[in-house]
């Protein structure tokens, strides 16, 4: 698919709905408790998968729909770096604990973590 989404103000408004862990499903638009989603976190089977990539177009930014190659390809990112450490469990300060993620390594994907070392190694780069 290529385009813009149908909806480009819900798109940048995200799928949170009001305060605490309440969302809404991206596809279907249907409320999610936020207890159930904390529980799901804390159990493991909350994950990330590739929804789209971001090009530039003529007119500025396209959305492509990732086929399965792109998929593969994302997956296959490993990085030589993780950081390590947990934090500290205060959800008034840091709420990534209340979902099951209490180090933070586990705040980002394999890939975001293979970008930010590049970034930051091209950094150092180009300082010298």
């Amino acid at each position: 698919m290529l385009g813009k989404p149908k909806d480009a103000a819900a798109a940048k408004a995200g799928t949170k709905l009001a305060r605490g862990a309440n969302f809404r499903c991206v596809m279907s638009g249907t409320p999610i408790a936020g207890d159930y989603i904390k529980a799901e976190g804390k159990a493991g089977r909350m994950g990330a998968r590739l929804m789209a990539i971001v090009a530039e177009g003529e007119r500025g930014r396209v959305y492509l729909s990732p086929t399965p190659e792109h998929e593969a390809a994302a997956k296959k990112a490993k990085p030589d770096w993780k950081p390590e450490g947990a934090f500290v469990e205060d959800a008034r300060a840091f709420t990534p604990f209340i979902y099951g993620q209490g180090e933070w390594q586990k705040l980002f994907t394999d890939r975001q973590l293979v970008a930010l070392t590049t970034f930051s190694d091209l950094v150092a780069e180009v300082r010298r």
